[in-house]
């Protein structure tokens, strides 16, 4: 049975009932193993999401785009001394 991708909606009644699963992958084999291990929320870079296979390979998981932030070496300095790492 195929599980249908849950709606923002759909994951705020589940807060606070179940524990939800979340992974990071970056390819199409990497989405099928997250669906069979029904994974809740997915984190995925863009290409991957607008790939035309991957509702096919991941069709109950929620999927988060992940961008990455180019940073300068001395902005991330200063930004892990604020937060004290």
């Amino acid at each position: 049975m195929t599980r249908k991708c849950p709606t923002v909606a759909d994951l705020r009644v589940l807060k606070g009932c179940r524990q939800l699963t979340m992974l990071r992958y970056s390819t199409l084999d990497e989405a099928r193993a997250a669906e069979t291990a029904l994974i809740d929320i997915a984190s995925v870079p863009p290409e991957l999401v607008s790939a035309p296979r991957y509702r096919e390979a991941a069709p109950g998981a929620f999927p988060q785009e992940r961008h990455l932030v180019q940073m300068d070496p001395a902005e991330l300095d200063a930004f892990m001394a604020r937060i004290g790492n």
